[in-house]
């Protein structure tokens, strides 16, 4: 998953963006989905990378989860469950078989720069 944003309109009387997400290898244009109003106190608003950070990670990754998980599977891809825990490649020969990841995450650090 790698999520992106477009922030369509800023009204800054009302301290608040509109801005679309989706995940970056998705079928539709970024245009073609929903707009979500933000206030922007809500937001890290330090610099380019902590805004970026806030917003991806308080509102960008669970918008492009949902758009995910509403995406029809083709039938071809339906993982079938194996149940033996010892490994035989020959058992798994034409079989489709869901693989488990678990991603590390990573955040920017927010420090002050140092001049040496």
């Amino acid at each position: 998953m790698n999520p992106i944003f477009k922030i369509v309109a800023y009204y800054p009387e009302e301290n608040r963006i509109e801005v679309k997400f989706c995940d970056q290898k998705s079928d539709c244009s970024i245009d073609d989905y929903l707009d979500w109003s933000i206030n922007c106190s809500d937001l890290d608003m330090h610099d380019m990378a902590s805004f970026t950070d806030s917003l991806t990670r308080k509102y960008a990754l669970r918008q492009v989860e949902k758009q995910i998980k509403a995406r029809t599977t083709h039938e071809d891809n339906h993982p079938e469950v194996v149940e033996s825990e010892d490994l035989n490649l020959d058992q798994l020969v034409g079989k489709v078989v869901e693989g488990k990841y678990f991603s590390r995450p990573k955040y920017p650090i927010k420090m002050r720069r140092i001049e040496l």
